[in-house]
């Protein structure tokens, strides 16, 4: 997709991927819920987010600690579950699609403007894939992400936009700070935790976001929002520097800046309450 985009008063054409979304496979629905479900990091151990959406599933790996034959009793009630549900998948899938046509391009191109980077022309399409996982990963890499299929429309456009932030955010990341490393964009490491602050403040104080999402806030990470620093919520101690960016008084690439230096002073106190 090319849009006309407006840049020191000329007019430049801007290439934005498509979003295409997909059912996810079978197996890669195994792998995910695996990896959810037997994770090494206690951090990262999102087993009772899926067996409170598939109290079944609970019952059929109850006990089980072996890797194989949790393997086998996840394959088996991921492949009951998709054949019962293609249709409510399928259908899913289409009206995700509709939904994201509507406003896709102006949330692409309101990204592009306000993180003050391109889309790489390498990537033609950004892939959603439709899951019956209720959490909702993503392959910075790759440039894919999963929706649980149930989400409402409101949800729907939250999570979307929520994940393609992330894409274009460590884009311009790794443009500002060259030297980082890419390993570090997921799991719990610093520049993971620090993203996922900032695109809930970003989501929030967006106007062009809140417009979109009808004033409805991220709310993602909720517990960490009882984090304080310098007598402030975590969310509302970085909201100021976006804001700031948003008053065309810094740039995004200061926003980051600014942000990860604050971050690194505060490191141990969100650090040490996240990973508790």
């Amino acid at each position: 997709m090319e849009e006309q985009l407006k840049t020191d008063g000329r007019m430049e054409k801007l290439f934005t991927p498509e979003v295409r979304f997909e059912v996810l496979d079978i197996q890669d629905e195994v792998n995910m819920i695996m990896d959810f479900c037997m994770h090494k990091n206690p951090s990262l151990d999102f087993s009772e987010v899926v067996y409170n959406t598939h109290p079944e599933l609970r019952k059929m790996v109850d006990g089980i600690t072996d890797e194989k034959q949790f393997r086998e009793q996840c394959e088996k009630y991921v492949i009951d579950y998709v054949s019962k549900n293609k249709d409510i998948l399928e259908k899913s899938k289409e009206h995700f699609q509709r939904i994201w046509e509507q406003i896709g391009g102006s949330i692409l191109n309101s990204l592009s403007r306000d993180f003050e980077t391109d889309f790489p022309e390498g990537i033609k399409e950004i892939k959603a894939n439709v899951s019956i996982n209720p959490i909702c990963p993503r392959c910075i890499d790759e440039w894919t992400f999963n929706l649980y299929h149930k989400l409402s429309d409101v949800l729907v456009l939250k999570t979307v936009i929520h994940e393609i932030i992330h894409f274009v955010y460590f884009r311009k990341w790794s443009k500002v700070f060259p030297d980082s490393d890419s390993k570090k964009y997921s799991g719990m490491n610093s520049e993971w935790i620090l993203s996922e602050i900032l695109v809930h403040t970003i989501i929030n104080n967006n106007k062009i976001f809140q417009n979109i999402l009808k004033n409805e806030k991220s709310d993602v990470y909720k517990k960490w929002r009882s984090i304080r620093v310098d007598d402030k919520k975590l969310d509302e101690y970085f909201d100021d520097f976006y804001k700031e960016h948003e008053e065309g008084k810094i740039s995004f690439a200061d926003f980051l800046k600014k942000s990860w230096d604050e971050y690194q002073k505060h490191k141990d106190v969100i650090e040490g309450s996240i990973k508790k």
